[in-house]
């Protein structure tokens, strides 16, 4: 769970926690892959900070980024992040007027060892108007193909569902 710039790993077996401490300002969003054992978190872009991005980094070593994906200067924080359910792909949503939401594929498939990968998005479009809370991923059989909803503010002050 987010606290201020950290990213909290709670172990509620052994009643502890470790601390990913990557992140250069507020820690908006987060997201966790089973399947990769890979946690996916989003940041504010506050002055002096390195902008809005979404790091992933493994529950494993807390203490290492494993890639880093920058959205742009305009978009303020990151306020959803999600993993497919194979973990091989990450959907981010960023608070610019349109919110853009953004499909990153290709991190941390091999070795956990070297410097941090900065990658490019392979995907990105607007998703309308309206902010995103939470984003959930499902997939369509074993096509490889998955499908995502969002959970946001509605027009008139409710919450949505979209998809």
């Amino acid at each position: 769970y987010p606290v201020a710039r950290l990213a909290v790993v709670m172990n509620f077996v052994t009643n502890s926690q470790r601390y990913f401490e990557g992140h250069t300002s507020r820690v908006t969003s987060i997201a966790w892959s089973p399947r990769r054992r890979l946690c996916a978190s989003g940041q504010c872009d506050e002055r002096g900070s390195k902008g809005p991005m979404v790091l992933i980094w493994s529950p494993d070593d807390c203490n290492r980024t494993l890639c880093t994906l920058p959205h742009p200067q305009c978009t303020r924080w990151v306020t959803a992040v999600g993993f497919s359910l194979d973990g091989r792909t990450c959907i981010s949503f960023g608070a610019d007027d349109a919110f853009t939401y953004f499909v990153w594929r290709g991190f941390a498939f091999g070795d956990r060892t070297g410097p941090p990968q900065t990658l490019k998005p392979m995907y990105s479009a607007s998703s309308g108007r309206q902010g995103i809370g939470a984003v959930f991923t499902c997939p369509i059989a074993d096509s490889g193909v998955f499908s995502f909803y969002t959970v946001g503010v509605a027009a008139a002050g409710g919450r949505g569902v979209t998809g």
